[in-house]
Parts: structure tokens; C-alpha cells; sequence
């Protein structure tokens, strides 16, 4: 069997006997947890059954950086047995077959990376969490303890319990689950003699990785540090957002406008929404279908006012691009009211909303 053909079968193997346990795990426990293992400076986050395509993209990542390394290896081999086959024609034509199945190898990796990528990019994308230790608490971030204190003067305990996160991060590994409480620490810059905020972070907690499922967010709106324990909201977290909107008090540019209808249409209405300050909801008087979005703002979609109301359904839109069309997102699919053989209609799931302009320097 050629080496084309050994790393085709194994690839293809592999993956069968991956999606026939996964689904296997899916219906037999009802979530898959798996510990990976980390790649470079990756490391995926474990899933649960909602959140199997994240699970999926990582172990398609992994035969695809698989597949490369056995390439080149056995490319690298043909080039040392062609260098060492001098006078020996039979061992020269093996060497020859080697290093065109090896290349022939790595053209079918490459074009399986090319075509998954033109399906989903998600499918081949690794993302690093940036969570890291620290051992200061009050430079501007946002920061995550485990214990339930940030043990200002300890740097022992400090280091062992408290986080930093850099970025949204569409899982937290580990840490999910853990999350005892955060601080949130506004960069100040000096304006006419006083210390006043630079730009605001705004933190979202989502019950689910990759975003999803019920969310809560919060806000600073002062120069001084200010931290929240998680256990006010009743759940874990599984995924956080990380916003930075512009400072409290600012005028923003332009402005975001939903639409009862895709590209922008209008059905019976349409609604301006208003920037938000505190960290209440505000009610949406349409169902959105598109968004409209001059300048730079955040839009927080929740189908419930508060953790507590939500019925698994929040979502973050962080863009300076509009939306035109929300059709078949996960927030506006519900209540079912038209089915068909080809086709169904659905009635949005957002009824309350949150919207921050967001800082660009």
C-alpha cells in the first residue's frame, strides 16, 4: 500500500471512529469532557454536547498537523534514501515513489485544509487562550479569582488564585466552573488636573462556551477597581466576552437601529436603540432581523432581562459593520410557526438588548 494511501485510510479512520464516539459519549452521558492536550501555544477548552462543533474543530486541526508532520517526515526519508541510493537502481526507484507519495501527501492536506476552510474557517482555527497568571491586581484589566478573594499583598496566593483575561475567550478550559469572582480595573487618563477613565471594560458572562446560553453582563463606569462575586448570579461560567466601550459620559458617533425584516426593511417598525449606562436591559419593540449599525458599538441580543429570566439565549455583536440579516441565528429561532418540507419560519428569541458604544483610539 502506498504511503498516499496509508495516510488517506488512517486520516479517514481516525475521523470515523472520532465522530462515532463522540456521538456515542453524546448519548450515552449527555456532554462530552475531554482534557486535550496542548498544541503549540494552544489549548482547547472542554465541551459539553452543546458545543460539539468547538471539539470537532480541534481534532480536524490536529489530524491536519498530524497529517503535515508524517508528510514531511516521510518526505525527508525519500530524500535520504535518494542521496544514499547511488549505483542502486532498485533502491533509487523506491526512493523516487516515496517522495512523490509524500508530496502527493501533503497536496491532499493542503486541499482538505483549503476546502474545510472554504466551508467553515472555524473548522482549521486554533485560538490561544489568553488567560495568564498575575501578580498585580490593580494595573487596568479584567481579572478572575478563584477563590473568591484577589489577595492584594500575598503574592503566593495571588499567583495561585487570580487570573487575567486579555481577550473574549469562547471557553475557559479549566476554569470553567471555577470563577469565584471578578475585578474589573478601568485604564484613568489625567484631563484638566483629575484622574478620569479612559475607556470602560465591559464584561459578559455566558453560561456556555462559544458564547452561548444564559448571560450577565457588568460594567465600571468609575476610575477606582471594582469587584463583583459570581455567586450573586446563581451559575457558573463558561465563556466570557470582553468589551471595551467608550468612557461614560462621551457622546458617541453615529448610532444602531434594528429591523423587523432582513436587509434592512421595514415590516410594522423598527427601533433606535439607546446606549446603555447601568447594567439593567433594556425591552426591544420589534424583533430583530437585521441591525443597522453606523459607527463602532456593541449590541447584546437576550431573549430574558437578567440571568435568572433567560431562557438559554444571549448573544454579542462587537462590529463596526452592519448586520443585514439574522435569519437562521441561533437567537431567532424560536417558537416555530410554519413548517414544510423545505422550509420553516421561526419568530425571533431577543426581546431585550444592551448597546455600548466601543472605544477606538
Amino acid at each position: 500500500m502506498s504511503l498516499l494511501k496509508k495516510i488517506t485510510l488512517t486520516f479517514l479512520i481516525a475521523l470515523f471512529l472520532f465522530v462515532a464516539f463522540g456521538e456515542l459519549s453524546v448519548l450515552a452521558q449527555g456532554g462530552v469532557e475531554v482534557d486535550y492536550p496542548t498544541i503549540g501555544e494552544y489549548h482547547p477548552v472542554s465541551t459539553g454536547a452543546e458545543a460539539f462543533p468547538e471539539y470537532l474543530r480541534y481534532i480536524v486541526s490536529f489530524f491536519i498537523i498530524g497529517a503535515s508532520v508524517v508528510a514531511f517526515g516521510a518526505l525527508a526519508y525519500g530524500g535520504f534514501l535518494w542521496m544514499t541510493s547511488a549505483g542502486e537502481p532498485l533502491k533509487m526507484q523506491k526512493s523516487k515513489e516515496r517522495i512523490i507519495a509524500s508530496l502527493a501527501g501533503l497536496v491532499l492536506v493542503f486541499a482538505s485544509f483549503l476546502f474545510l476552510n472554504s466551508i467553515n474557517p472555524e473548522l482549521v482555527e486554533l485560538e490561544e487562550i489568553k488567560i495568564e497568571k498575575v501578580n498585580d491586581v490593580d494595573a487596568p484589566g479584567v481579572y478572575l479569582s478563584l477563590s473568591g478573594s484577589f489577595h492584594e499583598g500575598d503574592d503566593d496566593a495571588m499567583g495561585e488564585n487570580v487570573r487575567r483575561i486579555n481577550s473574549s475567550e469562547r471557553g475557559l478550559g479549566s476554569l470553567e466552573g471555577n470563577i469565584q469572582s471578578i475585578r474589573i480595573v478601568n485604564p484613568t487618563e489625567r484631563r484638566g488636573g483629575e484622574e478620569e477613565v479612559a475607556y470602560r471594560y465591559v464584561v459578559v458572562l455566558h453560561g456556555k462556551t462559544n458564547f452561548e446560553g444564559r448571560c450577565r453582563y457588568f460594567l465600571n463606569n468609575q476610575t477606582s477597581p471594582r469587584n463583583i462575586n459570581i455567586s450573586d448570579i446563581g451559575g457558573s461560567v463558561a465563556s466570557i466576552s470582553v468589551l471595551r466601550a467608550q468612557r461614560y459620559g462621551d457622546d458617541p458617533y453615529g448610532g444602531v437601529r434594528v429591523y423587523d425584516k432582513p436587509e434592512f426593511q421595514q415590516g410594522s417598525g423598527s427601533q433606535r436603540l439607546s446606549a446603555t449606562a447601568s447594567e439593567n436591559f433594556s425591552s426591544l419593540s420589534v424583533e430583530p432581523w437585521s441591525i443597522d449599525i453606523e459607527g463602532s458599538y456593541a449590541v447584546i441580543l437576550a431573549s430574558g432581562s437578567d440571568w435568572g429570566g433567560m431562557d438559554d439565549g444571549c448573544a454579542v455583536f462587537a462590529s463596526s459593520s452592519s448586520i443585514p440579516s439574522l435569519v437562521g441565528h441561533r437567537m431567532n429561532r424560536c417558537s416555530p410557526y410554519y413548517f414544510s418540507a423545505f422550509f420553516a419560519a421561526y419568530r425571533s428569541c431577543s426581546t431585550y438588548y444592551a448597546m455600548f458604544p466601543l472605544y477606538r483610539r
